[in-house]
């Protein structure tokens, strides 16, 4: 068998994001359209995540477009990423505030904590 250098991922090679697995649970747990819901609670944690790079520094909101977060959840129509947004607010993972005009909106993704002891040991 040949052996390889593996490279490990780290924290700090900065080309990937973090994603609460909680977070994806109880999306999977709370909406009838959970697939498309992940797509677009990953986009945010990806925009999010280039945001904190790029500022060098843990970014709580970010300023973001329908249309963004749709190229970022593979192209997805901003009907779509509007419905889902409202679900992600709805079940407490997402707040934002989306101005009057088309204009990038505020989004600050907010902490899943596990609803059960059970699912905070991963039992679940």
């Amino acid at each position: 068998m040949e052996v390889r250098d593996v490279s490990v991922r780290t924290q700090r090679d900065g080309h990937w994001c973090w994603v609460s697995t909680h977070a994806l649970q109880h999306i999977r747990d709370h909406l009838q359209e959970a697939q498309s819901a992940i797509l677009v609670y990953v986009a945010l944690c990806e925009l999010a995540s280039e945001e904190s790079k790029r500022m060098r520094r843990d970014i709580p909101t970010i300023l973001a477009t329908h249309g963004s977060i749709g190229a970022k959840a593979g192209n997805m129509s901003r009907r779509t990423v509007i419905r889902r947004l409202a679900e992600l607010k709805s079940i407490g993972l997402v707040s934002f505030d989306t101005p009057k005009f088309k204009t990038a909106s505020t989004y600050t993704l907010l902490q899943c904590r596990p609803e059960t002891k059970a699912e905070f040991n991963g039992e679940m």
